[in-house]
């Protein structure tokens, strides 16, 4: 925890130490039975660890420090197994390690679908656009979770466009950025796979403006009816 300043500041929290703890506790209290019975992570379990990256959102954590702190966490538990088995037993020891990597695999998926689940419900399209696009460009696999949840597809390769607008950055505010960021999302079509259609964001749908001009303009093309 004292490598994140996020963690820094929940530790600063007596109540929300102890709940870290306690799930550090459980964690490695259910890798144990676990593997000892040779089973995986049920749905219980599953529920219960992303409850605690739904937590983690609505407490503001960022995505890189959701990730950074799977990645403390997976480090420590490997390190753990290593000085458990004492460099003797080694089969028992490569036993927790094949269970580890895959339950651990499925762990930090539920962790994170909760977690990005739970920024849909908080964050403004704007802020999640910008972080869909962060995450594209450094490749992170977690943004698969947020583009669903934005409409839009993914694809092997994507064209970076820069828009710079004329202004006093002095006074261009974030909400000012915010504001173009949700008005270019909502103004542009978004490819929808499978279909061969293309449709504007779920976004664009739910806002009480109505219907976006690309939509608007599509709506009062002629189309063919076959009649």
């Amino acid at each position: 925890m004292r490598e994140l300043p996020e963690y820094r500041r929940e530790a600063a929290d007596p109540q929300a130490y102890a709940e870290t703890l306690d799930y550090a506790v459980w964690f490695r209290r259910r890798t144990v039975e676990c593997v000892a019975e040779d089973r995986q992570l049920d749905a219980g379990d599953l529920s219960l660890i992303g409850s605690i990256g739904q937590q983690r959102a609505r407490r503001g954590f960022s995505v890189p420090t959701a990730r950074r702190v799977l990645a403390l966490h997976a480090n420590l538990m490997l390190r753990e197994c290593h000085d458990a088995a004492e460099g003797h037993d080694v089969q028992e020891l490569l036993r927790v390690l094949a269970w580890f990597g895959a339950q651990g695999a499925r762990g930090c998926a539920a962790y994170l679908q909760a977690y990005m689940d739970e920024q849909h419900l908080r964050l403004s399209v704007a802020t999640r656009v910008r972080t869909l696009a962060h995450l594209l460009l450094t490749g992170d696999a977690i943004a698969a979770s947020l583009a669903r949840s934005l409409g839009v597809a993914l694809h092997d390769h994507y064209l970076v466009v820069i828009i710079r607008v004329h202004g006093d950055p002095a006074t261009c505010s974030e909400t000012t950025h915010d504001d173009l960021i949700a008005s270019v999302f909502n103004d542009h079509l978004v490819p929808l796979p499978g279909s061969g259609r293309t449709s504007c964001s779920p976004w664009c749908r739910t806002t009480a403006r109505g219907p976006c001009r690309p939509c608007r303009r599509r709506r009062r093309r002629p189309t063919a009816t076959g009649s």
